[in-house]
């Protein structure tokens, strides 16, 4: 019998050693205080008490003193004082600091495995010894995956030829994805919806409006069709998007248009705008909450997302968005290969969750009001990434020379309506407001029709509103260098 405890106890020990030895590090690892031994949770619960009064660094008169204060100097010295302290910090090099804490990891997840009955550890000893915590985790998943397939019970075999169930699903739009279009028909219908079990870019630069965009009009309009939807982040935080579905409510729901974005954000709010923000709150709780959860991540990390998208796919699950991706188009080649990677896990956790996938990407900087279309080329060593997405869009700002009577004139239109408000084949064109803002939207990417079509929105910023008002007729493909 292998014996587990001395394993958790020297993992315990280094883990001990290296908080004693750099305090800081606290700031830096989640440390489950449930898992730690008496004797662990002594030595870190009174680091942490020490830092939280602005120690930095654990000396023994620091230490004893707080012994001291706290009445626990016979456990202090029954455990060897402050020698104890010096010795667990000398057998520690802060170099390690993660395989410390990922070896105290590794062996507390294979104790509640084995305490589960899910993992014989006399049976596979050798294999786990090698292992770290995360290749733990999936060497689990693995044996439970090859248990299923063995017996045959993820597998099947199918013919080729449609059932008369799937027909019945392909009339009544079961195949269509999931519909955005209370803001972006032609997008909409461009991209049949979001695919479900796919990818769907989003790309732009810095500033670009990609997170703005994505609330607007893909993450709120969904969430009021009651489908659940979940904004897994890696650069903004929640209040963020709080601001910008508060803002939507505000406007759209409730019309009130004197609260502005960066009124809201300074908090200079008069008696009405106060009143009406409380209306949204209320409204927010009711009827967006239960159907948008946010994410916060502090890295790349696709396995967090992967655990994530489980947890909520038992939930009912169907949108993820995933804000940002990005490629700075500088760095050496494992740079641009991580994003290739990253790029095929996302779409593997969607396909196998059935749950249609929205990234923002963000474009190289150093292209910004270079090129005049955006299609794979603008994604630089990272355009690799197209392969795994179904439907991929990218926008601007439209450029001065692309107005009406420039050299570069977009000529936009739109298509009329007959006396029963349907769309007709003829087209009326559109004047543009140069004193307005507007962006441009390149549909570079579909497993549904051809590509090429360009959209124009005006942009109201102050409200975050998208107005999808024209096709271009035609885009110049001459470039600013």
């Amino acid at each position: 019998m292998h014996n587990l405890n001395d394993k958790i106890k020297r993992a315990e020990g280094m883990l001990s050693g290296l908080i004693l030895k750099d305090p800081s590090l606290l700031e830096d690892y989640s440390i489950n205080k449930v898992l730690l031994s008496e004797d662990a949770l002594f030595y870190i619960g009174m680091t942490e008490r020490l830092v939280a009064k602005g120690i930095e660094v654990i000396d023994e008169v620091s230490f004893s003193t707080e012994i001291e204060a706290l009445g626990l100097l016979d456990k202090y010295t029954t455990m060897g004082g402050y020698n104890t302290i010096k010795e667990l910090s000398n057998i520690v090099d802060i170099r390690n600091a993660d395989s410390i804490f990922d070896e105290w990891t590794k062996w507390n997840l294979i104790k509640r495995y084995k305490e589960k009955g899910i993992l014989d550890i006399d049976l596979h000893w050798d294999k786990i010894l090698k292992m770290n915590s995360s290749q733990i985790v999936d060497y689990i998943e693995y044996q439970i995956s090859d248990i299923d397939i063995n017996i045959c019970t993820d597998i099947e075999f199918e013919d080729l030829d449609l059932t008369d169930a799937e027909i019945d699903d392909i009339l009544s739009g079961e195949n269509m994805g999931i519909n955005y279009g209370k803001h972006c028909p032609k997008l909409n219908y461009l991209t049949m919806g979001l695919p479900k079990g796919d990818l769907t870019m989003f790309s732009s630069y810095t500033n670009g409006g990609k997170s703005s965009f994505a609330m607007a009009n893909i993450i709120i309009p969904i969430a009021e069709q009651k489908i659940k939807t979940c904004i897994v982040a890696n650069e903004q935080r929640s209040m963020v998007y709080k601001m910008l579905l508060q803002t939507y409510v505000i406007t759209e729901r409730l019309d009130y248009w004197k609260l502005t974005r960066k009124k809201f954000k300074a908090g200079t709010w008069s008696d009405e705008d106060r009143e009406m923000v409380e209306k949204a709150r209320k409204i927010i709780k009711e009827e967006y909450s239960p159907y948008i959860k946010f994410v916060k991540l502090y890295d790349y990390d696709m396995g967090k997302v992967k655990k994530v998208v489980k947890k909520l796919s038992k939930t009912g699950l169907e949108v993820l968005l995933y804000d940002t991706m990005k490629y700075s188009g500088e760095g050496d080649a494992n740079t641009w290969m991580s994003l290739i990677q990253d790029s095929k896990d996302i779409f593997q956790i969607c396909s196998k969750n059935n749950i249609a996938g929205v990234i923002t990407f963000q474009l190289s900087p150093s292209l910004k009001n270079k090129i005049r279309i955006i299609d794979n080329e603008c994604l630089s060593n990272g355009k690799q990434v197209a392969e795994v997405f179904s439907e991929m869009i990218g926008f601007r700002d439209l450029w001065d020379d692309e107005y009406e009577g420039e050299p570069c004139d977009i000529k936009p239109y739109r298509l009329k309506k007959d006396s029963h408000g349907k769309f007709t084949s003829e087209k009326e064109m559109v004047t543009l407001n140069k004193d307005k803002k507007y962006k441009i939207f390149f549909h570079f990417k579909t497993r549904n029709d051809e590509v090429g079509t360009a959209i124009i929105y005006e942009f109201i910023g102050y409200a975050n509103k998208w107005n999808e008002i024209a096709t271009c007729s035609t885009v110049s493909s001459k470039n600013r260098f």
